[in-house]
């Protein structure tokens, strides 16, 4: 809501000096004005500025109370849908500690789809233990490989310990083999 004022103001002003909202709540943020910054750069994440949504899990997580890191862990979430695949590794933890399967799934599929190796594994480990999803050993298995393909040595490992108890003689042993 702050944003959409301030955005107006700088309409009628003829754009006369004005600043979108998250250049200003970053240059806030810069200079310590958390209180200022936040709505800010919230407003900014919501309508898609990653960085915002980066400062504005910084700017909450500053501080103590439960309701601000429940905010802190809202952008972090969008920052994650934006494509900040590391945030989809606290995303995926915080919800998964919390027992909100649904919304520790997507983090893992959104991190996932995005490369994040470590996260393929751990999907693979959902799929193949039918664990929040419907119990699929290929998937499980594709997803192992993408995590080794993406540099996570334990996908790669695993892997090649289903295939050879599937086909011995399976050439993905040894693709699988040159990543470790």
């Amino acid at each position: 809501m702050v944003g959409l004022i301030f955005r107006l103001l700088c309409i009628f002003v003829l754009f006369a000096g004005c600043k979108d909202s998250a250049q200003k709540g970053m240059e806030l943020f810069a200079e310590g004005d958390l209180e200022s910054a936040i709505p800010l750069l919230e407003d900014s994440c919501l309508e898609g500025s990653l960085k915002s949504c980066l400062l504005t899990a910084s700017g909450y997580a500053k501080q103590t109370s439960k309701e601000s890191k429940a905010k802190a862990l809202k952008a972090l979430n969008q920052a994650c849908k934006y494509g900040d695949f590391a945030s989809c590794k606290i995303v995926f933890k915080a919800y998964e500690n919390s027992g909100l399967s649904t919304q520790a799934l997507e983090a893992l599929q959104n991190g996932c789809q995005g490369g994040e190796a470590s996260l393929c594994y751990e999907l693979a480990r959902k799929y193949f233990q039918g664990q929040w999803v419907q119990k699929n050993e290929a998937k499980a298995l594709e997803l192992l490989v993408k995590s080794c393909y993406g540099g996570f040595k334990q996908g790669c490992k695993v892997a090649i310990k289903l295939y050879e108890k599937q086909d011995p003689q399976s050439y993905q042993i040894e693709k699988l083999q040159a990543y470790l």
